[in-house]
């Protein structure tokens, strides 16, 4: 989850939106201590999403299992930019990840916070991705 190319702000925000919800910067600053300012200027991408703060949304993913905090969504799908392409996929749902989508909404790069599935469990949880990324109501 630490690829840089996948920590756009569009992409902090999705995360964001998926732990916590309406009101996302400030539960997020909360939990990492810091001020929602802070929060804020990674959110417009002012400021670089450091990585010592990508481990921790990475555990805070992990922590919400434990605790039972359901996401609210199984798939968070980045909104494009006007006249640009979707940029990522996250699914929110064990096993968690974020993908990065090329042309043509292909993905071209996962990065896994559980440990993957294998073999046709693994085709069937990308088939779904592919559903869920063109809107298609079969995506689970």
């Amino acid at each position: 989850m630490t690829g840089d190319r996948l920590w756009t702000p569009d992409a902090f925000r999705a995360i964001g939106y998926a732990l916590y919800g309406t009101g996302w910067q400030s539960a997020l600053a909360h939990a990492l201590g810091i001020s929602a300012r802070t929060v804020r200027r990674w959110a417009a991408g002012s400021s670089p999403v450091p990585d010592n703060v990508r481990r921790d949304l990475t555990f805070l993913a992990r922590l919400g299992d434990i605790q039972g905090l359901a996401p609210l969504d199984e798939w968070v799908i980045g909104a494009p930019p006007r006249g640009r392409r979707r940029q990522y996929i996250i699914h929110t749902a064990r096993p968690r990840f974020i993908a990065q989508l090329g042309p043509g909404n292909a993905i071209t790069r996962i990065d896994w916070l559980d440990a993957p599935p294998l073999g046709g469990d693994l085709q069937r949880l990308l088939d779904a991705a592919a559903d869920a990324v063109l809107g298609r109501s079969d995506a689970t």
